[in-house]
């Protein structure tokens, strides 16, 4: 079908600066020492209404100073409410223009989501930025670009924390030092990140957010209007910074798609979808770890069977994901805690299978861990979990609509 035309306004909203300013101690004490107050963060502007208003082009800066990092602090946490005003949809993206870690300076002509992943993961505190919404409703659709600063005290690498925590304050030492011999001199901050927050004016018939239901017919592997029969209702599972061709559906789970042990996962899958026309597939962790992952307020990497402290899960890369399930989750008998009310579709007391070995004798699954939470755990081979297959559909066909 020939692809509906598209006309873009292009907004810069805002530059993002995270701004960390001093360093308190390098000593091991750190690791033993849970006085510490937390980081105090004070953002300029806490919200920014879309009026487009014929205008091609306005900006909008923010500032986050954090005063002080280290291992242990409290987890920051921030969001920047956006507000469509305008009489039409608008789309949200962002990118990271700069970057700056004591004296070094990122690469950011590198893949955005490489970024993303240092960003999360690249050093012992993570800096995780995500869209709750990658599309606004126009006449007052709400959004918010959320962010979080975190260090956990006990990581699991107490050498990288004290590294990290030595030159991070022999930098602010120096700066100090400077500023103490010319006093017009700006002292910087140890991490500069500079983001842009980008509003487009959309105008297609159709546009769709992850976690967004969807009634859909994978019989004539087309839209339907009124669940029952083969009308199933579906929620979008795809993140927005996932641009591949195919988008993933997932069916409801009030419906039994059929349960059995982990290794039957792939024979249930495939008889639950014997009469489906599109591609389907078994839940994958890398779904659901990315699905999760982008509310990088509340979905925490928990290991507290080892002694380590929490860990904002954020997001993980492609060439880290292996290492991250293995040497993160896997090594210290890790599970992930979720917000059940945010991913409502999952929400469910029943067991799921993931098709992911955990190790030799358990896999992943998901279920309730407590009111209001969920959690990814390890699951043994042998209990009796359900499945739910995954619909894969090419993204230009949820734009088809009349």
């Amino acid at each position: 079908m020939e692809k509906k035309h598209k006309m873009y306004l292009k907004l810069n909203l805002m530059s993002l600066f995270f701004l960390t300013v001093s360093f308190i101690s390098v000593t091991l004490a750190w690791f033993a020492y849970s006085g510490l107050a937390s980081g105090g963060v004070s953002v300029d502007i806490k919200a920014w209404h879309i009026e487009f208003n014929g205008k091609s082009e306005a900006n909008n800066e923010i500032i986050i100073p954090l005063s002080t990092l280290y291992p242990g602090m409290d987890t920051v946490i921030e969001s920047v409410n956006i507000k469509n005003k305008g009489d039409t949809d608008a789309k949200l993206s962002y990118k990271i223009k700069s970057v700056r870690i004591l004296d070094d300076e990122l690469d950011t002509s590198v893949d955005q989501n490489i970024l993303r992943d240092t960003l999360s993961n690249g050093y012992p505190f993570s800096i995780d930025v995500a869209l709750s919404r990658e599309y606004v409703d126009g006449g007052g659709g709400e959004a918010s670009i959320d962010l979080s600063v975190s260090w956990p005290l006990d990581s699991g690498d107490n050498d990288d924390d004290s590294l990290w925590g030595k030159l991070t304050y022999d930098f602010q030492d120096n700066e100090a030092k400077k500023e103490a011999l010319d006093s017009s001199y700006q002292v910087r901050s140890s991490v500069k990140v500079v983001i842009d927050l980008i509003a487009e004016q959309n105008i297609d018939k159709f546009t769709y957010n992850t976690g967004n239901m969807i009634l859909f017919d994978p019989t004539v592997n087309d839209r339907c209007d009124t669940i029952g029969g083969n009308c199933y209702k579906t929620n979008l599972i795809t993140p927005y910074f996932d641009d591949s061709d195919n988008v993933k559906l997932l069916p409801n789970l009030l419906n039994n798609y059929g349960s059995g042990e982990f290794d039957t996962v792939d024979m249930l899958v495939t008889g639950a979808s014997d009469n489906w026309i599109p591609e389907v597939e078994s839940l994958k962790l890398k779904d659901m770890l990315h699905l999760v992952g982008n509310d990088v307020h509340n979905t925490y990497l928990i290991r507290k069977d080892k002694g380590l402290s929490d860990k904002i899960l954020g997001y993980i890369g492609e060439d880290r994901f292996e290492e991250f399930v293995n040497d993160k989750i896997v090594k210290y008998e890790g599970y992930i805690s979720f917000d059940s009310t945010k991913f409502d579709y999952l929400d469910t007391n029943k067991c799921y299978w993931i098709n992911e070995e955990y190790d030799e004798t358990r896999a992943f699954a998901f279920t309730k861990l407590e009111e209001g939470k969920m959690k990814i755990y390890p699951e043994d081979k042998e209990s009796i979990c359900y499945i739910v297959p995954v619909i894969k559909v090419p993204r230009e066909k949820l734009n088809e609509i009349e």
